[in-house]
């Protein structure tokens, strides 16, 4: 069973990063879980990405409800025997609950992430990996580290400044 996050962002490349593996493993059945949007359905790009990957069940259920009915079972959707991917901390909470009942890949916890960044560092692809960690939710956190002033003023504009994003200046690259 894979958990295919998707209640405040889509994330179809979570998808990948657990189907694949999976069959490259071997494993003969592989069914997902997604939260519904507004049309009822999980995300389209998750959807496009399980048809692509030849994942045939896809449920539209997320949090911790997915992992207790991948875990349990439910009348329309059969228990399994693993219950891998990513999600937030009801997600990871279900895992941790329902591990002995249904085996799980790891226990994952807040998202963290520093980018030590010199004047070769694009501001855009740097703000864009320090928003892709923190967009995990509650808890998760990223820092920009530089020595170089000018870096920070071109990379502090492209943050929002409710993102969470911690701004650092460091005297050396030792200290950073």
């Amino acid at each position: 069973g894979v958990y295919v996050p998707g209640g405040l962002a889509a994330y179809p490349s979570s998808a990948v990063m657990a189907i694949v593996p999976a069959q490259v493993a071997g494993v003969p059945e592989i069914a997902a879980c997604s939260p519904p949007g507004p049309s009822g359905l999980p995300h389209s790009g998750a959807l496009a990405v399980c048809a692509l990957l030849g994942v045939e069940e896809v449920y539209a259920v997320g949090g911790a409800q997915a992992v207790a009915a991948f875990a349990l079972g439910t009348a329309s959707i059969p228990a399994v025997d693993m219950v891998v991917g990513p999600g937030n901390a009801y997600v990871e909470e279900g895992k941790r609950r329902l591990f002995g009942e249904v085996g799980i890949e790891s226990l994952a916890g807040p998202t963290e992430l520093v980018v030590v960044a010199d004047a070769s560092a694009p501001p855009e692809a740097a703000a864009l990996d320090l928003l892709a960690q923190v967009e995990h939710g509650p808890g998760s956190q990223s820092v920009l580290v530089s020595r170089d002033p000018d870096v920070l003023a071109a990379i502090e504009p492209l943050l929002p400044a409710e993102s969470g994003v911690v701004v650092v200046q460091s005297d050396t690259l030792e200290t950073a």
